[in-house]
């Protein structure tokens, strides 16, 4: 039934049901609570998996949060207490939340973040040097060699990645962006060895890493303390950014509701000192 309803409803995966997928005492999961809780891209991954998943941790949760209401445990102090600072602090990110999509578009523009780089360029020094290069796994052994040879003789890498490479889409995109060394070739080791010693443009020998033959060839480098190119960090500054107005447009916020607090004195402060004698 589960497979047939999800079917039914895919790819149109915001479309609500009150088709009931499972019941726990009272309680009844509904299909739309899953269509609204889970992201989109798990459902459309694996749809029939991620129901499951979903469904056996509500039926878990269920089935404890029934025991604890039995044994009386909603009834104890304590945790009536945690429940209540948990219920507050829900209420109040919900709030900031809704004051933040109430606000406005807020934006960050491509001058914005180029000036923040411009200042603070100290910030952004490398850690450890960064290198790009290009990574071709083989199936086997000839094929490996063929590419090897091909680039040796200036054959493009599209072309050799296209005639060669078994993960095609990887090779092609990992070719184009700096990665830190240290991170680079973690689950080739023999790989990362080479890598650490070669030259621009050099091309290491082939190794056979599990079922798979491969090769590098290192690209560009760049060293520690040296400034990264403005397109490597450019959206983090952006996203860095558009964090920090969210964070200012809250704080003002948040003194806005304390100053009308203070003028319609509703807070109280009692004096501590005086409290503990």
């Amino acid at each position: 039934m589960i497979s047939g309803l999800l079917l039914s409803c895919k790819p149109e995966i915001h479309e609500t049901t009150d088709e009931v997928i499972a019941r726990v005492g009272d309680s009844r999961l509904y299909l739309n609570e899953v269509f609204y809780q889970v992201p989109a891209l798990l459902l459309e991954h694996d749809s029939l998996a991620t129901l499951e998943k979903f469904r056996n941790n509500w039926i878990r949760r269920e089935l404890l949060h029934q025991e604890a209401i039995r044994l009386g445990l909603d009834k104890n102090p304590t945790i009536e207490s945690k429940i209540e600072t948990f219920k507050k602090d829900i209420l109040a990110q919900s709030l900031l939340d809704h004051m933040i999509s109430q606000s406005g578009d807020i934006q960050v523009t491509r001058q914005e973040a180029i000036a923040y780089y411009e200042t603070h360029k100290d910030q952004f020094k490398l850690n450890e040097p960064y290198i790009r290069f290009r990574h071709l796994s083989a199936a086997n052994m000839q094929d490996a060699e063929n590419a090897r040879q091909d680039l040796l003789r200036g054959i493009s890498w599209e072309n050799v990645v296209e005639r060669y490479a078994i993960n095609k889409q990887d090779a092609l995109r990992d070719a184009t962006v700096f990665h830190p060394l240290s991170l680079s070739l973690q689950n080739a080791p023999p790989l990362d060895q080479f890598i650490r010693r070669m030259g621009i443009n050099e091309i290491s020998p082939i190794q056979r890493i599990g079922t798979r033959y491969q090769f590098v060839q290192l690209i560009e480098r760049k060293s520690e303390g040296e400034l990264p190119d403005l397109t490597w960090v450019l959206d983090q500054v952006e996203d860095w950014l558009l964090l920090d107005k969210k964070r200012r447009l809250i704080s003002s916020y948040e003194q806005q509701i304390i100053r009308r607090a203070q003028a319609n004195k509703e807070i109280h402060l009692p004096d501590i000192n005086h409290t503990n004698e």
